[in-house]
């Protein structure tokens, strides 16, 4: 069977902000709160831990990449490594959970629009980045590009926000809240929030020179995720506490709120908002290059057999 591949247009700037754009996400505005409940100060250790086995795994997906830089991502490495049972299993989980991730991340936005036609305006959207991710992946690149470096601008501004409020105390005491357990509690809610790393070798057939690229853009965009992760959140504790934001549903809003510019607290709403719809927009065409790889060896159909395809050619008989 012939298979057709995709032109490899991805520079190492496209795939960076593609591997940002599904990393600073959601989790960056909403996983203080849970942390700082169940670890108070401590939270910043987890974060810290999570960071450190992101980087772990991170590595590994990059070696892989760079073995098998082609369509597939997950399901490819297991297919190659781990055999036909683990890759099938793997592709299969990454359809319905990463579908279940779409449908949840257009429900949010649609409630960040309007609470009355959240299901309608989730649907719009995603017929949105559907035509959005038709046009290519470089366009969709560069979409992500924009939506990234306006987050970081207004992440930026909120950081210098807290930094100019004269009540702030940086000196954060991180063992406040700590053990064991809620260590690892809290490190594994954020460790969710930086999984995007691997959405960039979903797209290993679509980067060029992806040897060294994928690598590299991914190590560098989680690299940058971190430092904003921890700059961000670090500030966060150090305006209103751990008490404070573990009641908050919007924990870097109710900081910006108390800032000394708290008439731009509107931005944080904005920026999350944008945040939430970068990650699904890298997030659906990843789903599509799964199916692609796995219909190119013949799971999501059935391939006519030698005998079918010498009848199909065959001229019929008047």
């Amino acid at each position: 069977m012939n298979e057709h591949h995709f032109l490899r247009t991805l520079t190492k700037k496209n795939s960076l902000y593609l591997g940002l754009s599904s990393m600073i996400g959601a989790g960056l505005f909403y996983n203080l709160a849970p942390t700082s409940k169940i670890s108070s100060y401590s939270s910043i250790l987890g974060l810290l831990l999570a960071s450190t086995l992101a980087f772990a795994n991170a590595t590994s997906s990059a070696q892989l990449a760079s073995l098998y830089p082609q369509t597939g991502g997950t399901y490819l490495y297991a297919n190659k490594v781990l055999g036909s049972i683990a890759g099938n299993t793997a592709g299969i989980v990454f359809i319905f959970g990463k579908t279940i991730s779409c449908v949840a991340i257009a429900l949010t936005l649609g409630n960040y629009i309007s609470p009355v036609y959240s299901k309608e305006l989730g649907v719009a959207l995603s017929v949105i980045v559907f035509a959005i991710g038709y046009t290519g992946i470089t366009k969709t690149a560069t979409l992500a590009k924009w939506l990234v470096l306006t987050v970081i601008a207004i992440l930026a501004f909120f950081c210098a926000a807290i930094l100019l409020t004269p009540s702030v105390n940086v000196a954060l005491p991180l063992l406040d809240g700590f053990s064991i357990n809620s260590l690892f509690l809290s490190a594994s809610i954020w460790f969710f929030a930086f999984t995007g790393y691997s959405r960039l070798a979903t797209y290993g057939e679509e980067i060029k020179n992806p040897e060294k690229i994928i690598p590299s853009s991914i190590l560098t965009g989680l690299g940058l995720t971190v430092v904003i992760y921890l700059f961000v959140n670090w500030l966060a504790l150090a305006i209103i506490g751990p008490v404070v934001i573990a009641n908050s549903n919007t924990p870097l809003l109710v900081a910006m709120d108390v800032s000394v510019l708290s008439e731009f607290s509107f931005l944080i709403v904005f920026a999350s908002t944008i945040a939430t719809a970068s990650v699904f927009l890298a997030l659906l065409p990843a789903i599509s290059r799964i199916y692609v790889a796995m219909s190119r060896d013949c799971l999501l159909y059935t391939s006519p057999s030698p005998r079918d395809r010498t009848r199909s050619r065959m001229p019929s008989s008047a």
